[in-house]
């Protein structure tokens, strides 16, 4: 429950007119996309520098606004970043809506900032 507490920061932007239909779901193969944070790689030979990084990561990373900013700082030289597992689902109601409104809450400050997002 303290979790959620500390992660009210997140939830505090206004979320719900984010429509989860409205984000690409990637095609790339995520076998060949490196991980948020790896180093450049002979994957980043094209213009696009594209990651990934699973909402279970960001959520265990990301507490406070200034683990957001850190976050954002590190995204600088990424073109497009791919947020895996999202269809994960849950049985607790509860628990679903919070990752619901998590995916959400990211995708909006994602949405300020100049990266394109993929979702998986």
């Amino acid at each position: 429950m303290s979790k959620y507490i500390y992660q009210k920061f997140l939830l505090n932007c206004e979320y719900e007119k984010i429509n989860l239909s409205d984000y690409p779901i990637t095609t790339k193969n995520l076998m060949e996309v490196p991980n948020f944070g790896e180093d450049y790689c002979i994957f980043d030979i094209g213009k696009e520098i594209v990651r990934k990084i699973s909402l279970s990561t960001m959520d265990e990373t990301i507490d406070t606004e200034d683990d957001w900013n850190n976050f954002e700082k590190k995204l600088e030289n990424i073109d497009l970043l791919i947020i895996t597992g999202i269809s994960k689902k849950y049985n607790n109601p509860i628990v679903q809506a919070y990752r619901v409104a998590t995916v959400k809450a990211y995708l909006f400050r994602f949405s300020m900032l100049s990266i394109k997002v993929e979702i998986c």
